[in-house]
């Protein structure tokens, strides 16, 4: 895996001033803690459900526990929104003044430079960290050759101040939120909460290292940023294709596991076949990620599919079959809707030059089709047959170079794709 130090070293070889690399290397510290608790939900409630049902308990129940809970997931953007609010981090630098007498030793003992670019704070009513606005603050840069020290350190620190103040009124709405089911005794909905923040200060956190890079760096990254982590988009996109290849084990296996008619044999060897495929899955990085619910009921399911009791697994192997298909409600999320509909129009645009050259220029239609099909391959998981015809591509027709295997192949995509708008 790689480093994150190695990317943080690029992004502070970068700055010239001293001072500001300290402060941006603080920064980018606090991010790296925050999502690391943030990623830390998960596993949270599941060891906490778990410890529960040995107990023969229900699960997280007492208020203590969820406030310990929620204390561990949000104390790192706590301390990173602490940190922005300060009079340290709204601080300004200038290249000049630190060419003329800011060393590095006077930086890290932690020199006052009163030069205040801070200008007046933005209602947090009025801030939010939707996919617009973080666009909009990732593409409000001047190139970078083009900005000197102090230009790119004072559009830094107006965007930092915007996502201080979106942050703080995440965590101010959650704070009301969570007290009120707590209050109430909605203990799932106190987790819901939780969990419905965690995501989105995920993205916050991402989008505003991704500002910090972008500021100093003309080319980067994104996933060396923090690896071994993932936004929102990235863990749901991991879950809908790893579900999409167990169910499709399964749906290849169960049915002769049903048969009656088969032989016994045959029956616990698909058993066994099945059971293997869901251990390999449990211990993988996608059942990590998955939400406790759903891996407590997995890892229930394998512990019964490996048991000694042939018809007990046997009906466990159907009703796996079944709770995967339920799985599927990973697509209504709202991070893939939107990812999901940005990239079918990316398809049906695509594709659409297809025909007009196919005769003309079969090489020229074939590039238009492999680029469709690498952007489809990112929908992996969203139906059945996509997933289908994902598979014919990638075994069979992406070696062809017959026009109407083209056109088929491709008509068969953009109807996929534009159904299912």
């Amino acid at each position: 895996m790689a480093n994150p130090k190695t990317s943080t070293k690029q992004l502070l070889d970068a700055i010239v001033n001293a001072g500001v690399r300290v402060k941006v290397g603080l920064i980018i510290d606090l991010c790296v803690d925050a999502v690391g608790n943030l990623d830390s939900i998960d596993q949270g409630i599941f060891q906490r459900a778990q410890d529960a049902a040995a107990k023969g308990a229900g699960g997280l129940s007492s208020m203590e526990d969820l406030n310990e809970l929620a204390a561990t997931v949000l104390g790192g953007v706590r301390a990173l929104v602490s940190y922005l609010e300060s009079s340290d981090a709204d601080a300004g630098f200038s290249d000049v003044d630190a060419d003329a007498g800011c060393s590095d030793a006077d930086a890290d003992a932690g020199v006052d430079f009163d030069f205040d670019l801070s200008g007046p704070a933005p209602d947090p009513t009025e801030v939010s960290l939707d996919d617009d606005d973080i666009a909009g603050v990732l593409d409000g840069f001047a190139p970078k050759s083009q900005r000197s020290g102090d230009e790119r350190w004072a559009a830094l620190s107006t965007e930092l101040t915007s996502f201080s103040y979106a942050l703080s009124a995440q965590l101010d709405d959650f704070d009301q939120r969570f007290a009120g089911a707590l209050e109430q005794g909605r203990v799932p909905q106190a987790l819901r909460e939780l969990d419905d923040v965690s995501n989105a200060l995920i993205d916050g956190v991402f989008a505003l290292m991704s500002t910090i890079y972008e500021t100093y760096l003309d080319a980067f990254d994104r996933d060396q940023m923090l690896p071994g982590h993932r936004d929102a988009l990235g863990k749901a996109l991991l879950v809908r294709r790893g579900v999409a290849d167990l169910r499709r084990a399964v749906k290849a296996l169960n049915p002769s596991i049903q048969d009656a008619k088969a032989p016994d044999e045959d029956r616990k060897a698909g058993v066994h076949l099945l059971a293997a495929e869901l251990s390999t899955f449990v211990e993988s990085e996608v059942w990590g990620v998955m939400r406790p619910g759903d891996r407590l009921e997995l890892q229930n399911f394998r512990e019964e599919i490996a048991g000694d009791a042939f018809r007990r697994a046997a009906l466990s192997c159907e009703g796996l079959d079944k709770y995967l298909d339920s799985l599927l409600s990973v697509n209504q999320r709202d991070v893939l809707i939107r990812h999901d509909r940005a990239r079918m129009s990316e398809i049906v645009a695509t594709l659409e030059g297809v025909g007009p050259i196919v005769d003309i220029s079969p090489h020229g239609a074939m590039a238009l089709v492999r680029q469709a099909f690498d952007e489809a391959a990112a929908l992996y998981g969203y139906h059945d047959l996509l997933d289908d015809l994902l598979a014919e591509w990638k075994t069979t027709v992406s070696q062809s170079t017959e026009p109407a295997v083209m056109v088929e192949i491709s008509e068969r995509l953009a109807a996929i794709t534009t159904g299912a708008m």
